[in-house]
């Protein structure tokens, strides 16, 4: 539900988690850059449409995740497995087993030379969120920003906090 929920949120903008700038590696682990940038398009679009609220007035927005987003890549499998038993004269039986697996990353040739298959992107899950809001002191106004915060990123109530900003 949270990853329809954060993809529906992202998807004015047409950014997926590969497209957002990367730490250097294997494409397995996706390190800080990314999920920094992850957080602040989440605050950014929540800011935006949590300043619409009549009321709320300016706003301002902080979310934490609860870990790195993972990528998952596409990879040829291969094992082999022998079995053999052996029986000596004397009536005593030896077993040999013996496995073997193999695994390679599956690798598309595109314009910008070689890059990996995905399969599946998993954003990390949003912990808690911060929303300071010039009307943070009205109760309904308090209400709406928690609930619209609640239904565009799924986190329940008890992990969103609204307060009124300083004047």
């Amino acid at each position: 539900m949270l990853l329809l929920a954060s993809g529906l949120f992202l998807k004015g903008e047409g950014k997926s988690l590969s497209q957002m700038p990367k730490t250097e590696g294997d494409g397995l682990n996706v390190g800080i850059p990314m999920r920094q940038a992850y957080e602040n398009e989440l605050e950014s679009r929540l800011s935006d449409l949590l300043s619409k609220v009549e009321g709320a007035g300016k706003v301002e927005v902080m979310i934490t995740l609860s870990q790195g987003a993972e990528i998952i890549l596409a990879e040829n499998m291969s094992s082999n497995e022998t079995w053999m038993q052996e029986n000596d004269s004397a009536g005593g039986s030896r077993e040999n087993r013996t496995k073997q697996a193999e695994s390679s990353k599956i690798m598309l040739q595109g314009t910008g030379g070689q890059q990996p298959l995905v399969i599946k992107e998993i954003v990390p899950k949003v912990e808690g969120i911060i929303i300071v809001a010039r009307g943070g002191d009205n109760i309904l106004i308090k209400e709406a920003l928690m609930n619209a915060a609640k239904t565009v990123l799924g986190v329940e109530m008890h992990k969103i906090q609204v307060l009124k900003m300083k004047e």
